[in-house]
């Protein structure tokens, strides 16, 4: 797949996405479970640099199988609602509310492209659902693959800061010293 952040395509906002096509649960389904934890203890190895017992790939290969998997042309999406959210939701009001979503793309490639990922939230989650993409403190910074999160608040449940009423403009402008910029969709 083409590096699309650098295509002129990609600058100018003319990204049409795929929709998205749920995935199923377990795509190891065809291995043996010792198989299946093994993938699970080289995968670790991968990511933390240090060999999984095999308790901590039991684990791994567990909680893959929490939320839902969705894939298109660009990104891979893992969804998790209510109570397979909850270890990332620290107010305890919003405990089985909460949706959080992990983005990544097919190539492995950085996005975070704004557009891309408010479309995802909308088509996953739900036009009416505010989410946030958090830059934590440091003690709890988690940077491990070109993989981004957006926590969904509850429905009905308001980010407490930010722009109170829609304004949207996507006539194309090239910017400059104290002239606004903007890429256009097609």
């Amino acid at each position: 797949m083409a590096n699309l952040h650098n295509s002129k395509t990609y600058q100018k906002g003319k990204i049409d996405m795929e929709k998205f096509k749920r995935l199923p649960k377990d795509n190891l389904r065809d291995l043996p479970i010792k198989e299946r934890i093994n993938y699970f203890k080289k995968l670790g190895t991968e990511l933390i640099g240090k060999p999984l017992t095999h308790q901590q790939a039991k684990y791994m290969y567990e909680d893959s199988l929490r939320g839902e998997k969705y894939h298109n042309d660009i990104y891979i999406v893992d969804v998790y609602r209510g109570i397979d959210a909850d270890k990332m939701v620290q107010n305890k009001d919003w405990l089985g509310k909460s949706t959080y979503i992990a983005i990544k793309r097919h190539d492995k490639e950085i996005c975070n492209d704004w557009r891309d990922f408010q479309k995802i939230k909308n088509e996953l989650v739900g036009e009416d659902i505010e989410a946030l993409q958090i830059y934590p403190d440091e003690k709890r910074l988690m940077d491990t693959a070109n993989q981004y999160w957006l926590f969904c608040l509850p429905k009905g449940q308001w980010i407490p800061f930010g722009f109170t009423e829609r304004h949207v403009d996507y006539t194309e402008r090239k910017g400059g010293f104290r002239k606004a910029g903007q890429r256009g969709v097609a």
